[in-house]
């Protein structure tokens, strides 16, 4: 008779996420994942597969309230880019250890060609809610009719970078609006 599961698979999804963001992937020993799951290695790998496979779950998890974020607001376009980004402003004071979880495991796995395309993937998500918005901004008339969305997409991207990798290194508020507004003045936008 197979032994029921007795532990919150979202729970363990979570407590896992925390050792990768703080850790990394190559740096979360196996040891690590159990203490803080609470799982025995053999239910981690019954429930989980792989670490790979656990990880890839936390990348889903953290990413799930990114996608379609745009098309998923009550904001407009404008309002929606300010108000990402003033969200990126403070949560990179706040979390200024361990930054994107995202941003940390695309550095980490720029040279593992499988991994990156899985974070690609995910990095795609979060540029096609600034085209979105972008496209619905031009289409609205908050922004200029010439903009190229495609261009303007990868801005916000490489901004969004910018900003938590400088929050990592310590940079202020101050510094990080400073550079934010500098890009977003092309889009009217100041946070």
């Amino acid at each position: 008779m197979a032994r029921v599961k007795e532990f919150d698979t979202d729970k363990a999804i979570d407590q896992a996420m925390e050792i990768f963001w703080r850790n990394g992937f190559n740096k979360s020993s196996l040891s690590q994942l159990t203490e803080a799951t609470g799982l025995h290695k053999g239910s981690l790998y019954g429930a989980f597969q792989s670490k790979e496979h656990l990880f890839q779950l936390c990348l889903d998890r953290y990413m799930s309230d990114t996608r379609n974020a745009f098309s998923n607001s009550s904001l407009g376009p404008k309002e929606y880019i300010g108000d990402f980004f003033s969200r990126k402003l403070n949560c990179s004071q706040k979390r200024r250890e361990k930054g994107c979880l995202l941003m940390n495991s695309s550095m980490e796995f720029a040279h593992n060609a499988e991994e990156k395309k899985k974070l690609d993937t995910l990095l795609k998500g979060v540029q096609d809610n600034f085209k979105t918005a972008l496209s619905k901004g031009k289409e609205v008339g908050e922004f200029s009719k010439s903009m190229n969305v495609n261009q303007t997409s990868e801005r916000l991207l490489a901004l969004a970078f910018t900003m938590e990798n400088m929050g990592k290194l310590g940079k202020d508020k101050k510094f990080l609006a400073n550079i934010a507004n500098g890009t977003l003045s092309e889009l009217k936008i100041q946070i």
